[in-house]
Formats: C-alpha cells, sequence, structure tokens
C-alpha cells in the first residue's frame, strides 16, 4: 500500500501546489473555459491534497517516549524536516513548470515522471521509479515504525485488547500491533480506491488536527501555572492556533460538502471510537487493569532497564 500511497503523494504535490501558486502562468489554468476562477470548493480540494502531501509529520511525536529531551529535540525536527520538505517540493514544482508549462501540467497526471522522461529519456523515467521505490521503503519502515505504537499503548493502558500489548522479548517490538496495522493496511487497499482513501483519511486526521489545536487552549489555561511544557511559549499563539484549527475545519467541511456519503460513514467509524472507548475504560476499571506490557512468556512486564521500550 506504501508504494501505491507515496508516488501520488510525490505527484499530487507537484501539480496540486503548482495549480495553487500565485503570481505564474498557472494563475491562467485556474481558470475555467468560460474564462471565471473555480469555486472556492476547487481551491479546497487541492488543498486537501496538498495537507495530504506534506502529511506524516505528527507521526514523529509518537516516539516522544523514545527521543533524548523531547520538548527541545522534536521542535526543532519538526521544523527543520518540514522546511526541507518545503524546499524539496516547491523546487520541483518549479522544475515542472518551467519544462512543461501551465498548459500541459493542467492535463498530465505524473508531471515529475514526463519532466525526467524528457531531460533524460527512458533512463531518466527508470531513474525516478528507483526513487519512488527507495521513497515507498522510508514510508514503509516509518508508518510501520510509529502507527503500532498507538495500538500497542491503548492496549498497555487496558483501553484495547490486551494481547495487543505483547512485545517480542528479544526485539522488544510491539508485534501484534505491527501484524494488525499490516493487516488492516492491506485490507484497505484491495478494496477502496486511491482518492476514497486518501478523502477518508483527511476527513478523520484534519479533524483531530483541529481539536488538537484547539486542546492547547483548555492545556493551557489548566496548567499554565505549573511548571513544564504546557507553559512553553506557543510562537503567534492564539492567532497561529486559532488558523491552523481553522483552516482544518474548513476542509474538512469542503470534503462532507463534496463527498457527504463517505465523509459520513468516515465520521461515523471515529465517533463509534467514544462507547467504545467507554466500555473499555468501565472495563479496565472493574478489572483493575493497569499500564503494562506483556512479554514473551505472557506475563506482565516492561522494558527492560538497558533499553528503550516500544
Amino acid at each position: 500500500m506504501s508504494a501505491r500511497f507515496r508516488k501520488p503523494k510525490v505527484e499530487i504535490t507537484t501539480s496540486a501546489l503548482i495549480a495553487s501558486a500565485p503570481r505564474s502562468p498557472t494563475r491562467r489554468a485556474a481558470r475555467s473555459a468560460a474564462g471565471d476562477w473555480l469555486p472556492p470548493t476547487a481551491f479546497a480540494a487541492a488543498l486537501v491534497q496538498v495537507f495530504f502531501a506534506y502529511g506524516g509529520w505528527h507521526t514523529t511525536t509518537f516516539l516522544a517516549a523514545e527521543v533524548r529531551d523531547p520538548t527541545r529535540t522534536l521542535p526543532r525536527g519538526l521544523v527543520l524536516g518540514l522546511t526541507g520538505v518545503i524546499v524539496l517540493y516547491l523546487g520541483v514544482s518549479l522544475a515542472c513548470l518551467r519544462v512543461l508549462g501551465a498548459e500541459e501540467l493542467a492535463v498530465n497526471t505524473s508531471p515529475a515522471a514526463a519532466v525526467m522522461r524528457r531531460a533524460l529519456g527512458a533512463p531518466g523515467a527508470a531513474l525516478l521509479s528507483a526513487g519512488v521505490a527507495v521513497s515507498a521503503l522510508g514510508f514503509v519502515s516509518q508508518a510501520s515504525l510509529t502507527s503500532p505504537r498507538v495500538y500497542y499503548a491503548m492496549a498497555r493502558d487496558g483501553l484495547f485488547f490486551r494481547g495487543v500489548a505483547w512485545v517480542h522479548p528479544r526485539t522488544r517490538s510491539p508485534v501484534v500491533a505491527v501484524l494488525l496495522q499490516g493487516t488492516f493496511a492491506l485490507v484497505l487497499a484491495v478494496t477502496r480506491t486511491f482518492q476514497e482513501i486518501l478523502n477518508s483519511v483527511m476527513v478523520v486526521e484534519m479533524t483531530f488536527f483541529a481539536l488538537t489545536a484547539l486542546g492547547l487552549f483548555v492545556i493551557r489555561r489548566r496548567d499554565g501555572s505549573a511548571p513544564g511544557p504546557a507553559c512553553r511559549a506557543v510562537p503567534g499563539h492564539p492567532v497561529t492556533t486559532l488558523l491552523f484549527a481553522a483552516v482544518n475545519v474548513a476542509l474538512v467541511l469542503d470534503l462532507f460538502y463534496r463527498e457527504p456519503a463517505n465523509s459520513a460513514a468516515v465520521a461515523a467509524i471515529a465517533l463509534a471510537g467514544l462507547p467504545a472507548y467507554c466500555l473499555w475504560t468501565r472495563r479496565s476499571r472493574r478489572v483493575g487493569a493497569g499500564p503494562a506490557t506483556t512479554g514473551g512468556d505472557g506475563g506482565a512486564q516492561g522494558p527492560p532497564p538497558s533499553q528503550p521500550g516500544p
């Protein structure tokens, strides 16, 4: 599934960013045949795909417990990493614009491949394919490393099936959680189209982005006087926080407007987590389950002191 996702992310970025870039020839491509500007929903649709192309940055925080000085290291890594990605994506966009022109970009679904084919011929296209394969491998690695940690943590805290918290006694990896993630990804890959998966992911992801940003107001009001990360300064807060939340909410509303059935189904699945959370919480309190990981012998144990836990 990762290869299916990663190449479209590159192609989506090179086309959607160009389509929305100001003061460039692509402004003409943003007009309809009648000479009128396209509606805001068309621009929002492009932004959803751009957001997807830049997505994944937040998964870095899943490993906060395994990072030295996370309150200092993670923000630096996020800023430097995103800056590098922005420079790279804009560079690719500029190259595609200069080589293909706005008119061809408006109809070309694989602009990066077309540029490489013009520049280097068939070997250039093969080189791009190799780059896509390497990129896909990187995506698989980070997804396999980060996403299963969510299921693992839920199971460890008694909010999911306890067996999912099982870790391998030698590698200390959450094997069951990784297998669960892989199985679910395969099911999605063979039953849904790329566009359906993209929109489904973004409905949930951007909703929780907005909720997370708004949660900052609650945390600062509740813990603002206490020492620790909660009271650290956030650049531009509250303006930047509200702007971030507002953009995400606007794009989610646009997805509901353009694809009401798919968006409603995804939202229903996400909301189903509320009663499930309540049931697991009640069950955990009833049986007195506490945070614990299950080792290879099936007993509760934590990671060895000399090795970081998952």
